[in-house]
Order: structure tokens, then C-alpha cells, then sequence
């Protein structure tokens, strides 16, 4: 079982592909969530919240791009199925 011990978004910059070119979303976001933190986003409507949640979740869309890192230290990495961390995090 997968039991995670932080999460930490660095550096991370977006880019959506719309109306032929590219269009930055966010720029330079980071952050650390440690376990049992209780973390909420706040920002207005288009402002990258659901973006955020997306990017953990590893259900980005093909037309957005995304340059930073991203880690999540856990244990019990070798008992995740392929395609299942999304339901983990």
C-alpha cells in the first residue's frame, strides 16, 4: 500500500495550446504538502486550481504543457498497479 510522506511542487510553469499559440497559465508555482496537512486553493475562475489537482493526479490534457518537477515520497511504491496512483494521491 502506498503511504506518502510529502508532496512538493517546484518551479512549475504552464502553457495551454489555444486559439494557435501558446498561452502561459501559471508561472514559477511551489509548494510542500506534508501528511494529514489539510491544503486549500483558492484563486478566481481560470486561475489554475483544478490545473494544480490535475497535475497530481497525472490527467493532464494534450494541449497543456508543463515544465517543473514534481515528487512524491512514499513507501510501498512496488504494490502500486500501473495506472492506478492517481486513486492513491
Amino acid at each position: 500500500m502506498l503511504s506518502l510522506q510529502k508532496v512538493t511542487l517546484e518551479s512549475a510553469r504552464y502553457r495551454w495550446y489555444g486559439a494557435r499559440r501558446w498561452s502561459p497559465l501559471l508561472q514559477n508555482v511551489s509548494f510542500d504538502i506534508a501528511p494529514g496537512e489539510m491544503v486549500a486553493l483558492v484563486g478566481g475562475s481560470g486561475e489554475g486550481k483544478s490545473l494544480l489537482l490535475q497535475c497530481l493526479l497525472d490527467l493532464l490534457p494534450e494541449n497543456l504543457r508543463f515544465r517543473g518537477r514534481l515528487r512524491l515520497m512514499a513507501t510501498g511504491w512496488t504494490d502500486i498497479p500501473s495506472g492506478s496512483l492517481g486513486q492513491d494521491v
